[in-house]
């Protein structure tokens, strides 16, 4: 038995979801401590106590590496939905090989950030071999 959503109803999940997803991650607020000095956030790149180049390039590839990440997964939903909204056998095959590419890109972003991070904590402590 095959079960087929339309794609409006399919269109409703996903709102119903995306609803429900902005409802889950917010934060509570609370006023601000004024007894404290407000920070200038000269400590995230440690510009204020000397930071280093090492310190800036391992921030720097982190950041691009996550955000690659982030595409991987965004890719990776796609694929998903693709192979839902499919009708067709082609269409069901496109959303695998996205999926497929999709996770290939997720491992290779993850060992290049353990690649990344233990050269650079190797540079940073003169190992030789880790």
């Amino acid at each position: 038995m095959k079960f087929k959503l339309s794609k409006k109803s399919i269109y409703q999940i996903l709102a119903v979801f995306g609803t429900m997803s902005l409802l889950l991650i917010a934060n509570s607020v609370f006023a601000a401590d004024t007894s404290t000095v407000i920070s200038t956030g000269d400590e995230i790149f440690q510009t204020s106590s000397g930071g280093s180049i090492r310190t800036f390039v391992q921030t720097a590839l982190n950041f691009v590496l996550g955000f690659l990440g982030l595409l991987a997964v965004v890719y990776l939903i796609y694929g998903g939905f693709l192979v839902i909204t499919a009708g067709e056998e082609d269409g069901i095959a496109k959303g695998k090989g996205v999926i497929k590419n999709a996770v290939i890109g997720i491992i290779i972003i993850v060992v290049s950030f353990a690649i990344v991070n233990t050269v650079i904590q190797g540079v940073a402590t003169g190992q030789e071999g880790v």
